[in-house]
């Protein structure tokens, strides 16, 4: 079996599509070794990647476009994954095996009326990133349920080992004596509203650490909860520090909400990571979340529902015996369920 992995996407990128791409493919590498190729823009940070790059592209254009259209009328008895569709409406067109990858419904006429073209193409398949974009996906193009593989985003469950909580907040200037919850990931996307809801529980030793986002949304943050001193707002770092943050937590805040667009259908990196932590998580389990959070695994509120946020919340610190089992519990699905090489290993086998 040979794979090709194209994408238009640059992978020198932090974006969170970059950071999945990179991780599919080290995967997909580590499993077929000199049989997978990645094409596309950018410098993966996996030297061991046969990384066919496309040199002096900066930005996504029509020579881009043409030299990986090129590209796959060129490469024959290869498989062709991606989560472009006008490169799977190529490869497909020529007949070849592909699987797109889906994460969210099409928004744009242009993309609608290229998908309704693509599924007439019995040689492409999907895999969609959560039920219930699987289920959106055979409701509006009418596709067979036997053509859409549904598998959740994951993380390299190994890769996430113990760290000593003293010496990382040492390290990271947090309090030792405070019960601390890490939420890491952008300020964008909404849910701030949560913490307001947390901050009001009357336990004096909680401490509330939020990293991601601009030093300009940070600070607007920061000025929003002035009012309280138990809430920190730090700016973006690099992957290698967000790890020592949530390592150093005692519970980790995931925040969905229904006004993000994509709620109900998404599979968020973070999730995953946090569950490789084995850190307690307090979790929004809203839309296509609760397909991996729940009470087993995690302690779940409705970000609407203010007074069973600051239960959850408070359950989880009162009886953090039951959430450390939580937390194993967690980690223990991580590594069996939703480890980046399981889920490459389940995409290969739906090519056959």
């Amino acid at each position: 079996m040979k794979l090709t992995y194209i994408t238009r996407t640059s992978i020198s990128s932090d974006a969170a599509q970059a950071k999945q791409i990179n991780c599919m493919s080290k995967a997909f590498n580590g499993i077929l070794g000199e049989n997978f190729t990645l094409i596309c823009p950018g410098e993966s940070p996996y030297e061991e990647i046969d990384h066919k790059t496309i040199k002096n592209i900066k930005n996504i254009g029509l020579r881009t476009n043409l030299l990986l259209i090129f590209k796959i009328f060129f490469i024959r008895k290869n498989m062709f994954f991606t989560r472009d569709i006008l490169l799977a409406s190529v490869s497909a067109t020529l007949k070849k095996s592909t699987i797109l990858e889906l994460h969210q419904p099409h928004r744009s006429f242009y993309t609608k009326l290229l998908f309704f073209y693509l599924v007439k193409f019995t040689e492409l398949k999907f895999v969609t990133i959560s039920n219930a974009l699987k289920d959106y996906f055979i409701k509006t193009y009418k596709l067979s349920a036997q053509r859409i593989l549904v598998a959740h985003n994951g993380v390299f469950s190994n890769e996430c080992i113990e760290m000593n909580k003293i010496k990382l907040r040492n390290e990271l200037g947090i309090p030792k004596s405070k019960f601390v919850f890490v939420h890491t990931g952008s300020l964008y996307k909404g849910g701030h509203e949560v913490y307001e809801t947390l901050l009001q529980i009357n336990i004096d030793n909680i401490h509330f650490i939020h990293v991601g986002g601009t030093l300009d949304e940070c600070k607007k943050m920061s000025d929003l909860y002035s009012h309280s001193n138990r809430i920190s707002f730090i700016p973006h770092v690099h992957s290698s520090e967000i790890i020592k943050y949530q390592m150093s937590a005692d519970a980790l805040l995931y925040i969905n909400v229904r006004t993000s667009p994509i709620y109900w259908c998404t599979s968020p990196l973070k999730i995953f990571e946090y569950m490789s932590c084995k850190i307690p998580i307090l979790g929004s389990n809203v839309g296509s979340v609760a397909e991996v959070l729940n009470n087993s695994n995690a302690f779940c509120y409705d970000p609407d529902v203010p007074k069973e946020i600051q239960y959850q919340a408070k359950e989880l610190i009162n009886n953090y015996d039951e959430a450390k089992k939580r937390a194993a519990n967690a980690k223990e699905e991580a590594i069996n369920f939703y480890d980046w090489y399981s889920r490459a290993k389940k995409i290969l086998d739906f090519f056959d």
